[in-house]
């Protein structure tokens, strides 16, 4: 979980084997420390650039124009939205007041004009921003912005409090941020998929298991998070009538989001589940749904029969659904959502009953042809499987899964999900098997959502990246004790490089999740960062 400000000073000191009251007071120990974390704050924004996290302030307009302060705690404005009645949030464009400019740019709010703003800088918590609005409308902004660093302040060790989210049915629960927590430890094991159906002999392909993925996130006091559990795919249903079994739904995604809306752009932390199995027919079995991928969804199998398995989903854009043959075509994964399995001919059989959400559909039966598995949700879902052309159905492609860059991901085997021998799941998940794929015609169980925060212990902002600014802080005492730093300088620049590695995968624009960024200067004014203005 990090240092607190105490633990930090003590491990500074140790590898440097000084003792604090004979050489460096805490002041000058402290300002070397917040000068590290500038650093790697500056280290981070240059490789990551805008894969960064960001605070939101809200604030209501209710008359033509009206002017808000801007946080105290704003570094650097990123963006200003406006949210939509159908909750979306579209940008809106600065423009310059004493100039009289104003962008030609306009979105429709009813019979409205949407605000323009500008800002009239004059420091940390002088700043203002200013919102035009013609004809007044009372309309929700959202004031997106890059906060400033914490600075070092003493905590005790605390308590450690573990909450499971393990519901009986797929849910939204809520988590408010104490007001001592910087960070959380979270960890998920996605939705397993249903399997397909059987007929005879012949059994639908297994569902895959939900993937899993760890990770320490900055949070926020006080605000509010919203933990999803992913439901477990329905199996598909037999059809003795015609000798056709329908595919398996597609396991629901385990994810936390920043705030109460569940939306892409919110997520936090992400894990995929699998996809749905495809159904068999007399004679032959249905093909496999894929396990919730990591980075990447993998695809669902294709079986005997040419039907084609549905690719898995990326951190860019959805899996393609199954289109080799002549049977029906799956569908595309989407944003959070994973494709529904194809069809062929008229509908026969029980189908995914779409209850994961997220998770896609898997297609009915018909006559002498399985449906495709349905796909599994993720960050972006997989593709369901594709229907059988006088065949049995392929299975659903995985949805991919997402997290900051000191996220732990692992996509497991087959039916069986990740880290089954952990303390965490042996302690929450074991005794109804959470994460599992259905096999022989059975539903898929739900996903695993555990967060676990130490309360009464502040720590520092340190992004993941502990050792950095500690390296940087044991450089600094050497050159002023006069000793050779070239042993910690060799360990910072390794981590330097780790960090620059880490930046090829990422989506740009989508966060990184960093915090707390820059120091203000004693008296309060805003450090002077050229790129405030670069909205």
């Amino acid at each position: 979980m990090g240092y607190t400000p105490q633990e930090f000073r003590d491990a500074a000191l140790s590898r440097v084997d000084l003792d604090e009251t004979d050489y460096i007071e805490t002041r000058e120990l402290d300002k070397m420390a917040e000068d590290s974390f500038v650093e790697l704050h500056d280290l981070l924004i240059r490789v990551f650039e805008d894969d960064f996290d960001t605070r939101v302030a809200s604030f209501e307009t209710v008359v033509d124009e009206r002017s808000y302060l801007v946080p105290t705690d704003c570094w650097r404005l990123v963006r200003v939205g406006l949210i939509m009645p159908n909750g979306e949030e579209v940008p809106l464009e600065r423009f310059n007041r004493s100039a009289g400019i104003v962008p030609a740019r306009s979105y429709s709010w009813g019979h409205q004009t949407v605000p323009r703003y500008s800002l009239d800088f004059k420091g940390a918590g002088t700043t203002s921003i200013i919102f035009n609005c013609r004809p007044a409308a009372v309309v929700t902004i959202n004031l997106h912005y890059i906060p400033v660093a914490t600075r070092m302040r003493d905590g005790a060790e605390g308590s450690t409090v573990e909450i499971a989210y393990a519901p009986v049915v797929e849910s939204n629960d809520t988590l408010v941020v104490p007001a001592d927590v910087d960070f959380i430890d979270a960890e998920l094991w996605g939705g397993g998929a249903g399997a397909g159906g059987n007929d005879g002999v012949a059994l639908g392909g297994d569902g895959g298991g939900g993937a899993y993925v760890s990770a320490t996130i900055p949070v926020v006091p006080g605000e509010t998070l919203t933990i999803r559990t992913g439901g477990g795919g329905d199996a598909g249903g037999g059809s003795t009538a015609t000798g056709a079994d329908a595919g398996g739904e597609g396991g629901g995604f385990s994810a936390i989001f920043r705030g109460a809306v569940v939306t892409q752009t919110a997520v936090l932390l992400l894990a995929a589940g699998g996809g749905g199995g495809g159904g068999a027919t007399a004679t032959q079995d249905g093909g496999d749904g894929a396990p919730g991928g990591a980075l990447t969804g993998l695809p669902g199998e294709t079986p005997v029969g040419g039907a084609e398995g549905g690719s898995g989903g990326t951190q860019l854009a959805g899996g393609e659904g199954g289109n080799a043959t002549a049977g029906g075509d799956g569908t595309s994964g989407t944003a959070l959502q994973g494709g529904a399995g194809g069809l062929t001919g008229a509908a026969e059989g029980g189908g995914g009953s779409g209850l994961s959400l997220y998770g896609g559909d898997g297609a009915h039966g018909s006559a002498a042809n399985g449906g495709g598995g349905g796909a599994g949700g993720g960050y972006f879902g997989g593709g369901g499987g594709e229907g059988g052309s006088a065949g049995p159905g392929a299975g659903g492609g995985s949805g991919s899964s997402f997290g900051p860059s000191n996220s732990y991901m692992d996509q497991g085997t087959g039916v069986t999900p990740p880290k089954t021998e952990s303390d965490v799941y042996l302690r929450h998940g074991l005794s109804s098997t959470r994460g599992y794929g259905g096999v022989n015609q059975t539903n898929g169980s739900l996903g695993l959502s555990v967060v676990r925060y130490v309360t009464g212990r502040v720590e520092l902002p340190l992004y993941g990246y502990d050792e950095y600014p500690l390296l940087d802080v044991l450089i600094k005492i050497c050159g002023k004790e006069g000793s050779d730093p070239s042993v910690f300088l060799a360990q910072k620049a390794g981590i330097e490089e780790r960090i620059k590695n880490r930046a090829g995968p990422k989506d740009r624009g989508q966060p990184e999740y960093l915090a707390d960024i820059r120091s203000l200067e004693d008296g309060g004014d805003l450090v002077g960062d050229p790129g405030f203005w670069d909205t």
